[in-house]
């Protein structure tokens, strides 16, 4: 059995990297994206957040691809976010 072990450091930012990211909503997203990749089988070593971007350390699984995970991060965090009405205005 080979041995595979890919490390990204990944960074993504909100829609014309407006500053919505406030230090009272970090820890709230933050918790949501540990709970998330739990949930779908990725190891996220490292997450932390700023008002306009999101920095990650994922150890992407052989039979994961960068699209599919960074998918059920950025898109079910946006989706969360405007479903649960979290935030006063819309979250991209």
């Amino acid at each position: 059995m080979s041995y595979v072990k890919i490390w990204l450091h990944c960074v993504w930012s909100t829609k014309n990297r407006e500053c919505i990211i406030s230090k009272s909503f970090r820890p709230v997203l933050l918790k949501h994206f540990r709970e998330n990749a739990i949930e779908k089988n990725i190891i996220l070593d490292y997450i932390n957040a700023q008002e306009d971007h999101v920095h990650t350390l994922i150890n992407l699984g052989k039979q994961q691809n960068l699209s599919t995970v960074l998918q059920y991060l950025k898109g079910e965090s946006s989706y969360w976010i405007n479903n649960q009405k979290i935030l006063p205005y819309h979250f991209a």
